[in-house]
C-alpha cells in the first residue's frame, strides 16, 4: 500500500510536470512575439536613437569618448533586461525549481518588451535622456569638444573633474527609479545592485531590507571625507554607470597656468621624479613641434643622464633636438663648461632704451648680490652688502673679468682705478672715498678668504675662471634651447652643489628679467624643472617666481617633505604656485597641505604607488574645484628609444665645442698679471685715470659679441607627425585592442607591468594570455627588444601591431635577427584592421553564449561591413560622429 508521502510526491510531480509544460509553451509564445518585434534586430539602433536625441537636446556637444562610454553603458543596461537573443537551457530548468522560477520571471519581462516595444522603449528613453541631461550639465570644460591626447596629457577619471561630483552620482542613482519603471519592472537588476550599494554606503549589511532602512540611507552628498572616485565606487559599483564616471579624461595643464608655477611634494620612493620625467618628456616632444625652451636642474645626475640619452637628441633623426642641447656637467673634467659669472653679455644693453638698460643692469646687480650671499655661505652683512653692490657694477665693466679678477681686486684695488674712474654717480664716489678706507679692509679679507674656499673645489675653478661665459641664457631661452644642468652633488658635495644650482637660478632670473626688453609675443615659453628645490632657494624665491611669471618662465619645484622648507620659503611657494601635486607624504604633511589642495588629508594619504603606476593628489587653481587623483605610469622615460653610443658621443662632442673650454685652457691661465691697463703704474698723486686699457682683442677670448640673427618670421612648423609612446594614435590602437578583446571575453589591461617594463595591452581569458605591443613611431630595433621581453614565457601569444604594413615588415625583420624560430612562432604580426580577426581565431563561434540564471544569452556582435568596422564599438563611434555633424559645438 502506497504511503501518504508517495501520494504527495505523485501529486507534486503531476503539478511540476504541468508547470514545466506551461513554461515551454510560454517560452514558445514569447519567442514568437520577440521574433516579430524590432528586438530581433538587436539593441544598437535603440541605443543610437537615444543618443541622437540626447545630443539634439544639449546646448554643447560632449567629447566623443564620453558619448561612446554612455552608449556602451546604455546598451549594457538594456542587455540586462533579457531582451536580446536567448536560448533556454531545459536540463537546468527541468531539474532545479529555483532556476525554473528565474526563467519564468525572465519570460514575463521579455514578453512585456516584445509585446509593448514602443511603450517600453519610450519609458526607457525618458529615463536615459534624463540621465544624459544630468551628466551633460555637470561636465567640466574638459568634457566638451575634441580631446587632444598629446604627450602632455595625463588621464584623470571624469568624476574627479566634475564641479559637483556627489550631485552627479546622486542623479545617476535615481535614474532607474520612477513610477513607470517600478510598475513595469524595468531596470530590475540595476536597481538591485544600486540598492545593495546604498545599504553598504549607509553602513548596513548588503542583505538588509532596503525598505526597512529607507529613512536612514545616506545620500552621496552627506558622505564626509570621500573623494569623488571613492563616492562613485561606493554608489555605482557593479553597474555600467561606473565606467562612464571612471572614463579617463585627457587632463592638460593650460600653458598660461604653467607660468604660475608648479609645486611637487613626493615622499621617498613614491614617484616624484617619475612625475617630473613624464612632464619633461612631454615638453621635449612639444619642443620638436614648436618653439619652447626646457631647463632641468638636477643634483643627483641620474635624471640628466637619462634625458641626454633619449633618441629625441639623435642628430640624424627628423625634428632632432641635438642642435638645441646645452649640457652642463661638472663631472666632465676635461671639458669644463665655460661659465664666467662676470661676462653677463651686457653688450646688448647698448641697443636698449635708457630705462630698459637701467632696469636690466639693476636686476643684474641685485641678482649678483643674491649669488654673492650664497657664495659666502650666509646672508651678507651690511658692509658686505654695500661692497658687493658696487663691486658688481665694477666687475661687469672690466673686460675679461673672472673670479680671479675679483680676488685680485680684494687683495689690491689700485691697479683697477682706471675702471673705477669709468663708473658714474654714487658707484664712482664709493670707490673714490670708501673702498680703500681702512674700515673695509677686514670685509675684503673675509670675502677673499671665502673666494679661496670656493676655488678650493677644482670644478668651480675650471668653470668660473674661464674668461668667456659661453652660455648666454637670455639668448638660449629665447632660441628654445634644451638646457640640462647637473649640479653633481656626489662630486661637489652639498654646499658646492647648492652654490652651482643657485648660480644657474640666478642666471635664469636675470635672463627672465631681461625679457622685459622684448615684446611679449617674442618671449619663448620656458619651463624650468628643479628637483630637490630646497637646496637652491631661500626667502628670495618670491621675487624670482614673480619675475618668472611675468616673462613666460614657468618653474616646477620638487622636494620630499615640508620640513625641508623654512616657514617663509614654504609660505612663498604656497602662495606663488597654482599647480600642486602631492603623494606619498606623511600624515603631518598631508594635514598641512590639505587646505592648499582644497581636499582632505585622508584623500592625500590615499595616494598609493601601485603596480606600474603612482598616484598624486593634484589641484590646479581655477580649473579643479578640489584635488583630483592623477595616475602616473612608472618607468615611462626608461621605455623611450635611446641614442646609440656613437650618436651620444657625437652629441656630447658638439655640446663641448659650443659651451665648454678645455682643461688645458684652464691650467694655462696666468693668475699673476693684473687686468689693469698695460701702461705705466698709476701713482697715488695722479688725478686722471689711465684710459689706455688692454684691448679685448688681445685676450684669449671669443670674438666680440654678435647676437645670432633672430628670424623675423616664426620657425617653420615641421610637418605634423604622429606621437610615439602615449601619443594619440598609440592610445587609439591601445583602446581599440582593449575594446575588441573585451567583446570577445578577454580581460584587457593597458600598460600591464612586467619584469623589465610594461606591455602596451595584456589580454587574459581562461588559460590564454596575449601580450600586445604597438608601434607607431618607435624604431624596429626597439620593438624587437620589446618582443623579446614579451616572449620570455609569461604569455601564450604575442601580437606585434604596427600602424602600417611597411613598418610591420621592418619590425618582423628586426625580430627575426634577434629571436629564435621558437620565439618567432609565438608572435603574430598584425596591422590594426587585422586584430579583430586574430582575436576571433581564439574566440570560438561568432555567437558566444553565457549561462545566466538557467538560460543562455546569445551575445551577437553587430557587423557593419568589412570596409567599415568589425565591432559594435566602432559602429557606435561612427554613427555618433555622423550625428555630430551640424549639431551645436563648444565654440
Amino acid at each position: 500500500m502506497a504511503s501518504w508521502g508517495n501520494l504527495a510526491n505523485w501529486l507534486s510531480g503531476d503539478s511540476r510536470s504541468r508547470e514545466l509544460r506551461d513554461t515551454r509553451q510560454a517560452w514558445a509564445e514569447v519567442e514568437a512575439l520577440w521574433r516579430a518585434s524590432p528586438l530581433v534586430d538587436g539593441l544598437s539602433d535603440v541605443v543610437l536613437d537615444y543618443m541622437r536625441e540626447g545630443m539634439r537636446r544639449t546646448d554643447r556637444l560632449p567629447a566623443l569618448p564620453i558619448l561612446i562610454a554612455l552608449a556602451d553603458a546604455t546598451e549594457d543596461i538594456l542587455r540586462a533586461e533579457d531582451i536580446q537573443a536567448a536560448e533556454a537551457t531545459w536540463t537546468a530548468i527541468d531539474n532545479d525549481v529555483e532556476v525554473a522560477s528565474n526563467f519564468r520571471q525572465m519570460l514575463v519581462r521579455r514578453k512585456r518588451w516584445a509585446a509593448n516595444f514602443e511603450q517600453m522603449t519610450g519609458i526607457a528613453r525618458t529615463r536615459f535622456l534624463d540621465a544624459y541631461d544630468g551628466l551633460f550639465r555637470s561636465l567640466p570644460e574638459a568634457g566638451f569638444g575634441a580631446w587632444r591626447e598629446t604627450e602632455d596629457a595625463f588621464g584623470v577619471p571624469l568624476i574627479e573633474l566634475l564641479e559637483s561630483p556627489a550631485d552627479a552620482i546622486h542623479h545617476l542613482v535615481l535614474f532607474p527609479y520612477d513610477d513607470d519603471t517600478m510598475r513595469l519592472g524595468l531596470f530590475l537588476r540595476l536597481r538591485e545592485q544600486l540598492a545593495t550599494n546604498m545599504l553598504v554606503a549607509s553602513g548596513f549589511r548588503p542583505d538588509d531590507n532596503i525598505h526597512e532602512r529607507a529613512d536612514r540611507l545616506v545620500p552621496p552628498q552627506a558622505q564626509k571625507g570621500k573623494s569623488p572616485s571613492e563616492l562613485a565606487r561606493m554608489y555605482l559599483a557593479g553597474t555600467p554607470l561606473l565606467s562612464v564616471l571612471e572614463l579617463p579624461v585627457p587632463f592638460h595643464i593650460p600653458e598660461e597656468a604653467r607660468f604660475e608655477h608648479c609645486h611637487i611634494v613626493g615622499g621617498t620612493g613614491h614617484g616624484k621624479t617619475q612625475l617630473m620625467q613624464r612632464m619633461i618628456h612631454a615638453d621635449l616632444a612639444a619642443a620638436q613641434r614648436e618653439r619652447r625652451s626646457v631647463v632641468v636642474i638636477d643634483s643627483q645626475g641620474d635624471l640628466i643622464n637619462k634625458l641626454v640619452r633619449l633618441a629625441l637628441f639623435d642628430p640624424d633623426a627628423p625634428d632632432s633636438l641635438a642642435d638645441r642641447l646645452v649640457l652642463i656637467d661638472p663631472a666632465d673634467i676635461e671639458f669644463p663648461a665655460a661659465l664666467n659669472l662676470f661676462d653677463a653679455h651686457l653688450e646688448r644693453l647698448q641697443g636698449y632704451r635708457a630705462v630698459d638698460r637701467e632696469r636690466v643692469l639693476n636686476g643684474v646687480i641685485e641678482l649678483y648680490e643674491v649669488f654673492f650671499g650664497a657664495m659666502l655661505g650666509a646672508e651678507l652683512t651690511q658692509k658686505q652688502g654695500v661692497i658687493f653692490r658696487y663691486l658688481a657694477r665694477l666687475m661687469v665693466t672690466i673686460p675679461g673679468a673672472t673670479i680671479h679678477t675679483l680676488m685680485r681686486l680684494m687683495e689690491d684695488g689700485k691697479p683697477f682705478k682706471p675702471h673705477m674712474e669709468k663708473l658714474e654717480g654714487s658707484a664712482r664716489y664709493f670707490f673714490e672715498t670708501e673702498f680703500f678706507h681702512p674700515s673695509f679692509a677686514a670685509t675684503k679679507k673675509q670675502i677673499l678668504k671665502r673666494l679661496w674656499g670656493v676655488l678650493s673645489t677644482p670644478a668651480f675653478e675650471r668653470m668660473f675662471a674661464q674668461e668667456a661665459n659661453k652660455l648666454d641664457l637670455f639668448e638660449a631661452m629665447n632660441d628654445g634651447k634644451i638646457i640640462l644642468v647637473s649640479t653633481a652633488k656626489d662630486l661637489l658635495k652639498s654646499d658646492g652643489s647648492a652654490l652651482l644650482g643657485r648660480f644657474f637660478i640666478t642666471m635664469l632670473a636675470q635672463a627672465a628679467l631681461e625679457r622685459s626688453t622684448i615684446p611679449a609675443e617674442d618671449r619663448t615659453p620656458t619651463f624650468v624643472y628643479v628637483d630637490e628645490a630646497q637646496e637652491y632657494f631661500d626667502d628670495s624665491i618670491e621675487t624670482i617666481l614673480n619675475q618668472a611669471r611675468k616673462y613666460r618662465v614657468g618653474l616646477t619645484l620638487a622636494h620630499q617633505t615640508l620640513d625641508q622648507l623654512s616657514p617663509r620659503l614654504r609660505s612663498a611657494i604656497h602662495s606663488n604656485t597654482s599647480l600642486k601635486c602631492v603623494g606619498g607624504v606623511s600624515a603631518k604633511d598631508a594635514r598641512a597641505l590639505a587646505d592648499e589642495l582644497h581636499t582632505t588629508s585622508d584623500f592625500i594619504e590615499s595616494m598609493k604607488r601601485r603596480r606600474g603606476r603612482s598616484e598624486f593628489a593634484v589641484w590646479l587653481k581655477q580649473m579643479t574645484p578640489q584635488a583630483i587623483r592623477l595616475s602616473v605610469p612608472l618607468g615611462f622615460l626608461e621605455r623611450q628609444p635611446l641614442l646609440t653610443e656613437e650618436a651620444l658621443e657625437e652629441v656630447l662632442d658638439a655640446n663641448r665645442e659650443r659651451y665648454c673650454g678645455t682643461l688645458d685652457d684652464v691650467l694655462g691661465l696666468d693668475l699673476d698679471p693684473s687686468i689693469a691697463p698695460a701702461s705705466p703704474e698709476v701713482s697715488a698723486e695722479q688725478t686722471r685715470p689711465l684710459r689706455e686699457e688692454r684691448p679685448r682683442e688681445e685676450l684669449p677670448e671669443e670674438p666680440p659679441y654678435t647676437p645670432e640673427p633672430r628670424a623675423s618670421a616664426p620657425r617653420p612648423s615641421p610637418a605634423p607627425r604622429e606621437l610615439g609612446k602615449g601619443g594619440s594614435q598609440h592610445r587609439y590602437v591601445q583602446h581599440l585592442v582593449k575594446g575588441l578583446a573585451e567583446e570577445r571575453g578577454f580581460r584587457a589591461v593597458i600598460e600591464e607591468a612586467v619584469e623589465g617594463g610594461q606591455i602596451d595591452v595584456a589580454l587574459y581569458r581562461d588559460d590564454l594570455s596575449i601580450a600586445c605591443e604597438i608601434s607607431v613611431t618607435s624604431t624596429p630595433q626597439y620593438e624587437a627588444q620589446n618582443l623579446a621581453k614579451c616572449s620570455q614565457g609569461r604569455f601564450s601569444r604575442v601580437f606585434a601591431i604596427a600602424a602600417d604594413a611597411k613598418r610591420l615588415k621592418a619590425i618582423e625583420t628586426a625580430a627575426k635577427a634577434r629571436l629564435s624560430d621558437e620565439e618567432m612562432g609565438c608572435i603574430d604580426f598584425l596591422t590594426p584592421e587585422h586584430v579583430a580577426a586574430a582575436l576571433d581565431a581564439f574566440a570560438g563561434p561568432s555567437e558566444e553564449a553565457s549561462v545566466v540564471r538557467g538560460y543562455r544569452v546569445k551575445v551577437s556582435r553587430t557587423i557593419v561591413g568589412a570596409d567599415e568596422a568589425r565591432d559594435r564599438r566602432s559602429a557606435i563611434a561612427r554613427v555618433i560622429s555622423q550625428s555630430m555633424r551640424g549639431m551645436p559645438t563648444d565654440g
